[in-house]
């Protein structure tokens, strides 16, 4: 079996030709590509890169769908995955900054507005439990978990009784409703 490239070794380095630059260039120039011969895909990165771009600008719809296949693979959902336990920085950072952008506000506002379509019960209970907080007809109360004041919110166990809500921090409405159980246990 002849390999499609043949490598031209210099001073102890090996080069390869770019099968559409034409131009000599280290092996580190290249996408690897396991089911090459020599493990390298035949164009250098630059090149491989153009062209991915060209075919996003001509085919968008096409690119848009395999894209979406891809991400929605096990495969894709794995790599994602990986991807956003590795990094929660710059994931809070993407997500920050599209939430800021005009596209993210619009996308939240349909979000939202779906949300209240889909659900309509919990919406209207948690309207009147925010009249009656405003009114005076419901009392904040403390954590019933750890006793803090900071950043309670009003929880519905029942949403055909608005009015009957448990109070409870941001973190333990949040453990709550991870672990999806009636009794919350004190984290230490």
């Amino acid at each position: 079996m002849v390999p499609r490239k043949t490598p031209i070794i210099a001073g102890g380095i090996t080069y390869w030709h770019c099968s559409k630059c034409k131009a000599l260039k280290e092996a580190i120039d290249f996408c690897k590509d396991k089911h090459a011969v020599n493990g390298l895909h035949p164009s250098c990165k630059i090149c491989h890169i153009e062209g991915v771009r060209k075919t996003q600008r001509e085919n968008p719809e096409k690119t848009r769908a395999t894209s979406i296949a891809y991400n929605q693979s096990d495969r894709g959902k794995a790599i994602h995955a990986k991807w956003r336990e590795g990094n929660p920085k710059k994931l809070k950072a993407y997500s920050d900054k599209f939430r800021k952008s005009e596209r993210g506000k619009e996308t939240l506002r349909k979000g939202q507005a779906n949300y209240r379509i889909n659900n309509p019960e919990k919406t209207y209970a948690r309207n009147l439990a925010y009249l009656a907080r405003s009114n005076g007809g419901l009392i904040r109360q403390p954590c019933e978990v750890c006793g803090t004041t900071d950043d309670i919110h009003a929880h519905h166990d029942d949403y055909s009784k608005p009015l009957e809500v448990r109070w409870l921090c941001r973190k333990h409405h949040n453990i709550y409703h991870r672990q999806m159980e009636p009794n919350i246990a004190v984290p230490n």
